[in-house]
């Protein structure tokens, strides 16, 4: 159940969330592609062979994986003490959420194709630059973390006003939130290119903690309320 803006807890018992896991680092850029041939003259005016086009380039590097969330603390076992309840008596139990996971690095773009062999004095014929390389493929995105487990909260009041009611809030600490994947890598620049690369896949959200006890017990005993 969800509070309104308008409502606090009277007493609350609640683990520490878990932190967010960090995102991984983005790929590097593959290697430009390695120059094309020069033209080879032969004798009297002849040409041996054209200059040829240029290296592909190399591929992105993939992006990092993320890493996951932490797990929500679970909430302790307390005890309180309540002379009188009165009212609407809200108590708040429940682990931690679950951190989200961290996203992943993005793929790294692709090299640039290699640059044209040279022309020679007799082979003039033109040569291409080489095509870009591909993309880098995204990283994983991170898990969530699971959510903490609630404790049981005791607690021990003398007296109750006619009319009050109890109410128990936000039991259970929620899983985290999966990680996105990284994004895809662009292709390198070129005469054509290798495509991009794949994006990273998404990690699983964690899962939800066990809920969170209250035990209301009306006692006399005054030394419980010192």
């Amino acid at each position: 159940m969800q509070l309104d803006d308008q409502q606090t807890p009277n007493l609350t018992s609640t683990g520490v969330n878990g932190a967010t896991g960090t995102n991984g680092a983005p790929g590097g850029p593959g290697g430009t592609g390695t120059q094309g041939p020069s033209g080879s003259d032969g004798s009297c005016g002849a040409c041996n062979s054209q200059p040829g086009n240029g290296g592909t380039g190399g591929t992105g590097i993939t992006g990092g994986d993320a890493s996951a969330g932490t797990t929500g603390l679970d909430a302790p076992d307390v005890i309180f003490q309540v002379t009188n309840i009165s009212g609407n008596f809200l108590v708040a139990v429940g682990g931690g959420d679950g951190g989200a996971g961290g996203t992943g690095g993005a793929g790294g773009q692709g090299g640039a194709g290699g640059p044209a062999g040279n022309t020679s004095n007799n082979c003039t014929q033109a040569a291409n630059q080489g095509a870009g390389g591909k993309g880098g493929n995204g990283g994983k995105g991170g898990n969530g973390g699971n959510g903490g487990n609630g404790g049981t909260v005791f607690i021990y009041y003398q007296t109750l006003t006619p009319g009050s009611s109890t109410q128990l809030v936000r039991t259970v600490g929620q899983g985290g939130a999966a990680g996105q994947g990284g994004a895809a890598g662009s292709p390198g620049q070129g005469n054509g290119n290798s495509g991009s690369g794949s994006p990273g896949s998404n990690g699983a959200p964690g899962s939800n903690g066990t809920q969170g006890q209250v035990q209301f017990v009306q006692s006399s005993n005054t030394s419980l309320f010192i």
